[in-house]
């Protein structure tokens, strides 16, 4: 049974968190570890940018900016792998 995208976007954002914390050696291997953590699921990483946009956004700390960085990181190198939502064709 699959867990519920919420739970997965608090165990993302936590080893986010983690990840932050510790000395990076490479940020895509986090940043990949994040993708693997989303799965084929984009809309949880996305869900957790959204949450972390808003924490810098009332407290701006340098945790939360790393954070932001790696979830950015792992949505380009997940791109190419992830089926993306249709959006509607500019006019």
């Amino acid at each position: 049974m699959e867990c519920a995208v919420p739970d997965r976007v608090d165990r993302l954002l936590a080893r986010a968190y983690q990840l932050a914390d510790s000395s990076l050696e490479g940020i895509n291997e986090a940043a990949l570890e994040l993708a693997d953590l989303a799965g084929d699921d984009v809309t949880v990483l996305d869900q957790a940018r959204k949450i972390v946009a808003e924490r810098l956004a009332s407290s701006p700390d340098h945790a939360s900016k790393q954070v932001g960085s790696l979830i950015r990181r792992a949505l380009e190198l997940g791109h190419w792998r992830w089926q993306m939502p249709e959006t509607k064709e500019v006019p």
